[in-house]
């Protein structure tokens, strides 16, 4: 069977929350490939995961976040690991992700 190329997401601008709102610091990222596929997060490579899996793709394809003119990427992982994994932002650690509701600048940004 052929290897498939890494899917590949890019990252965008860097995204500060208004003054007073939760201090969580968001880029925008993008799946090039489709460009159906975008948000702003605080962790774009899992997040894009969850995206690929809701879509459709095979939880074994391969995912790389990767910066504007870099041909390597930064981080890589399989679907299906990314979308089962979540960032505990109380500590820098990797757990099982849970889904959680909405803040309210998660709300404001969901209009852009």
């Amino acid at each position: 069977m052929p290897v498939q190329p890494i899917l590949r997401v890019e990252l965008g601008e860097v995204v500060y929350p208004p003054r007073g709102a939760r201090r969580t610091i968001k880029t925008r990222w993008e799946l090039p490939a489709n460009g159906l596929l975008r948000g702003v997060s605080s962790t774009p490579l899992l997040d894009a995961c969850r995206a690929l899996q809701k879509a459709g793709v095979a939880d074994s394809r391969i995912v790389g976040i990767y910066r504007a003119g870099r041909d390597q990427p930064d981080m890589t992982c399989s679907v299906g690991v990314g979308a089962r994994t979540t960032v505990r932002e109380s500590k820098t650690s990797f757990e099982k992700w849970k889904p959680r509701s909405l803040g309210t600048w998660h709300k404001k940004e969901a209009k852009l």
